[in-house]
C-alpha cells in the first residue's frame, strides 16, 4: 500500500509538473503571438499622434485666436467706456468754462456800473461844493 501511495504521489506529482509546464508552454505561446501585435499596437499608437499633431496646434491657434479676438472686444469696449467719461468730462468742463465766461461777464458789467457810479458820484460832488467864498462869509 505505501508503494501504491508512494506511486500515486508520484504520480500527482508528475501531473502538476505536466501542468505547469503546459501552462508556460501557453503563456510562451501567447507571448510569442501577442508580442507582434503589442509592437504593432504601439506602431499605430504613434502613428495615431502623429496625425493628432496637427490638429493639436490648429486646436491651439484658433484657442489663441479665440483669446486675442476676447482680449480685442475687452480692449474696445473700455475704449467705449473710456470715450464716454471723457465726453462727460469735457463735457462738465465746457459747462464750467461757460458758467466763468458768463461769471467775467457779469464781473466786468459789474466793474462797468461800479465806474459809472463813482463818476456820478464825484460830479454830484462837485455840484454840491460850496464855493470858498461863499462859505466864509458872504457874497
Amino acid at each position: 500500500m505505501k508503494k501504491t501511495l508512494e506511486k500515486g504521489g508520484s504520480v500527482l506529482k508528475d501531473a502538476q509538473d505536466k501542468k505547469e509546464c503546459a501552462k508556460d508552454s501557453i503563456n510562451n505561446g501567447i507571448q510569442k503571438v501577442t508580442s507582434p501585435l503589442d509592437k504593432m499596437q504601439s506602431q499605430l499608437d504613434e502613428a495615431m499622434n502623429k496625425i493628432d499633431e496637427p490638429f493639436e496646434s490648429l486646436e491651439n491657434k484658433q484657442m489663441q485666436a479665440k483669446m486675442a479676438v476676447q482680449a480685442s472686444k475687452e480692449k474696445a469696449e473700455s475704449k467705449s467706456k473710456l470715450d464716454g467719461v471723457m465726453n462727460s468730462a469735457k463735457s462738465r468742463a465746457d459747462r464750467a468754462k461757460s458758467s466763468i465766461e458768463d461769471r467775467q461777464q457779469k464781473f466786468q458789467n459789474l466793474g462797468k456800473l461800479i465806474e459809472d457810479l463813482k463818476e456820478k458820484i464825484r460830479s454830484m460832488s462837485e455840484g454840491a461844493k460850496v464855493p470858498e467864498n461863499i462859505k466864509e462869509g458872504g457874497t
